[in-house]
């Protein structure tokens, strides 16, 4: 019964790190979409800039991030 509830944990954890990183990928494309939307004055400055560079790299590679960490636990659930 306790190998049971350990494998339901790492689940749990897996799901959630996936989720984490999901957000983290798509975070700054939705903060320049939203800005775009409500025409923020910020959308012009050095930092926004750094955003829209900052989302394209992080959503191209998200998926990357998202098959090495199902890789990862997945191994440390079936052991």
């Amino acid at each position: 019964m306790r190998q049971c509830w350990t494998v339901v944990s790492q689940v749990i954890k897996m799901l959630l790190t996936i989720i984490i990183v999901f957000f983290v990928c798509w975070g700054p494309k939705l903060v320049v979409n939203v800005m775009k939307r409500f025409e923020l004055s910020m959308l012009h400055s050095e930092t926004a800039f750094f955003i829209k560079v900052g989302y394209v790299y992080s959503y191209s590679i998200g998926p990357i991030y998202t098959t090495i960490i199902i890789i990862i636990m997945t191994r440390s659930v079936q052991s």
